[in-house]
This record gives C-alpha cells, sequence and structure tokens, in this order.
C-alpha cells in the first residue's frame, strides 16, 4: 500500500470515528434535553393539577428527578446509544484485593477533585454575584442540594446510593466505553470520564466526577463487568451519605439549641472519629495512586484515531459541541 492509500484510508477512519462520536454526543444532548424538558413539563402539570406534591420536597425529587431522568430519559437514550456499533467487551475479574486498592484510590480523588470543584464554584458564584446574573432555572428554586438535604433519608438512600449509580454507570461506562474502546482505552476513559463530570452540571461535582469517571472506565475497559464500577460507585456515595447525614442531625440540634451536653460530646467524638478515619484512607489512596497509577495498561484499539485527530475527532463535531453547550448551560444555571 503505498502513501497515498494509507492517507485516504486514514481519511476514512477519521470520518467513521466522527460520525460514531457525533452520533453519541447527540445522543447524550437528546437525554439531557428530554430530561430537562420532562421535569419542566412535569413540575407545570403537577403545579397545575396537584400542587400538593410539589409542596413535599420527597415529591419534588420523585416527579422532577427520579421519574423523568431515569424512567424516561434514560430508556430513550439507551435505545439511541444501543443503535451505535459497539466492540466486544473483554471479560475478567477483579481479585476482592485490586477492587479494595481501587475503592482506596477512590477517597483523595473525591476529596481533591471536590476541594478543587468548590473553589471553582465560589470564584464563579461570586462572578456571578458582581455582575448582577440571575439565571435560576430549578423547579420551584430548590438546587440538588436542597433537594439532598430536605428530601427523607430513605429517599436519599435510594436515589443517590442505589439508583445513580446503577444508571449512570449504565448508561457512562457501559453504554459508552465499549462504542469507542476500538479507538484506544485512552480515547474512552477520557471521553467517558469527561460525559460523567460534565453531565453533573456543576463545579463542585465536575473535577472529582470527571477523575472518578476515568478511573471506573479503567477498570470497565480491563473487565467488562459494569458490576465492579457499579459497586464502587455504590460505596463511594453511601459513605458520603451516611456521614454527612449523621454530622447534619447533630450540627442541627447544636445550632437549634437542643442539644445536650451528650449530643455536642457525641458530635465532637463522632468529627474527630470522621477526621482520624478519613485521614487514613485519604492517605492510603494516595499512596495507591501514586504506586499503581503507573502500572495502568493502555489498549491502543484496533483502530486507533491518527495522531493529533483525537480532539478533532471526539469535540469538533455538531453532536458533541450541543452536549457540551447544553452542559455549559448547566454549569451557568448552578452559579448564576
Amino acid at each position: 500500500m503505498d502513501i497515498s492509500q494509507i492517507r485516504a484510508t486514514s481519511k476514512i477512519e477519521v470520518r467513521k470515528a466522527r460520525s460514531t462520536f457525533r452520533k453519541i454526543g447527540l445522543f447524550f444532548f437528546i437525554y439531557g434535553a428530554l430530561s430537562l424538558e420532562m421535569q419542566l413539563f412535569f413540575f407545570a402539570f403537577l403545579q397545575t393539577f396537584f400542587p400538593g406534591v410539589l409542596a413535599t420536597t420527597d415529591g419534588i425529587f420523585v416527579f422532577i428527578i427520579i421519574i423523568p431522568m431515569y424512567v424516561i430519559s434514560f430508556p430513550a437514550a439507551f435505545l439511541l446509544l444501543n443503535t451505535i456499533p459497539a466492540t466486544k467487551p473483554v471479560s475478567a475479574s477483579l481479585r476482592m484485593g485490586n477492587f479494595i486498592r481501587f475503592l482506596f484510590m477512590c477517597y483523595p480523588i473525591v476529596f481533591v477533585g471536590g476541594i478543587i470543584g468548590q473553589l471553582f464554584q465560589f470564584f464563579a458564584t461570586f462572578f456571578g454575584a458582581f455582575l448582577h446574573i440571575d439565571l435560576t432555572l430549578s423547579a420551584a428554586g430548590l438546587t440538588l442540594n436542597d433537594l439532598l438535604t430536605d428530601s427523607s433519608f430513605s429517599l436519599n438512600i435510594l436515589v443517590i446510593c442505589i439508583l445513580a449509580p446503577i444508571f449512570e454507570e449504565l448508561l457512562k461506562r457501559k453504554l459508552l466505553v465499549y462504542r469507542n474502546k476500538n479507538y484506544g482505552d485512552k480515547v474512552a476513559i477520557i471521553t467517558s470520564g469527561l460525559f460523567f463530570g460534565l453531565f453533573h452540571g456543576n463545579f463542585s461535582q465536575f473535577f472529582f466526577a470527571t477523575m472518578l469517571g476515568m478511573l471506573f472506565a479503567y477498570i470497565y475497559c480491563k473487565t467488562g463487568r459494569i458490576r465492579y464500577t457499579i459497586a464502587l460507585h455504590m460505596i463511594i456515595n453511601t459513605t458520603s451519605i451516611v456521614a454527612s447525614k449523621i454530622l447534619n442531625q447533630y450540627l442541627t440540634l447544636i445550632n437549634l439549641d437542643r442539644a445536650s451536653f451528650s449530643d455536642e460530646y457525641m458530635f465532637l467524638s463522632l468529627i474527630v472519629l470522621y477526621s482520624i478515619i478519613g485521614l487514613a484512607v485519604i492517605i492510603t489512596g494516595i499512596i495507591f495512586l501514586i504506586k499503581y497509577l503507573r502500572r495502568f495498561i493502555y489498549d491502543k484499539g484496533t483502530t486507533p484515531i491518527p495522531r493529533g485527530k483525537a480532539f478533532y475527532v471526539v469535540w469538533l463535531n455538531i453532536g458533541t459541541i450541543l452536549f457540551f453547550l447544553s452542559c455549559v448551560f448547566m454549569f451557568a444555571s448552578s452559579i448564576f
């Protein structure tokens, strides 16, 4: 094969890859847009015919978050993404020791990424307030954090600790990774992580979600078994929710001057214990990250994207651009 034939073949492969990512970006854009439209529809419908449902945070959570995103939009995204051919996943088990190491790696990622995200969120919010910009778009004026704080503990467990890990891993890992893994592990991992982070729609979660998404995508690339990343996702979310709920309960009592001396002592003891355990887990996770990240092996894929063309192929197409702009819109609405 001469040089001209090689170049022609390369152009064809680039066009095919770009077409795949155009569809992926477009389908994720449709998923986000459909979720938003269904949220607005349910809010308007309930406000007109069943206003009592919107009087409770749990009611808002169910009809504005769970049903639009998981019951309606996810099946649509599932059907759309399944129209894109996927490479056959590998099948490998993950030893318990390696699973535990990966779990420890998650916590410094969440901690450091969370700090970076909060700093970005603070400065972005300050900038928006300085310019007197107001783009609050959430239903009933409530943000997701408000819903998490005010809703019942059982509903938090159901959504954050069970539903979200299952649906997010199915969508951002199982349905996404093996539709671009043939272009190389690095492309699949970075794409999965960035799509995962962007879809959270705010700086507070973007950085740690992106890094976690990349780690989960690597695990899925190497095992082909989504149950491992779902389990890790569930554990991370559960420990965060349970710890924050317990500490918030004691803090609320103290702020309302309803806490006895024993309550205050228990709260301080929990803070100290939580800090010690958290620090130990984070240090252990950092050690594992330093030790094992350099040992990660990345498959080049069956049809790797030509050198220097990855950004053009993945991000400079109409589908991914639409998805990115929709995420920018969500970021803006969470700030201003």
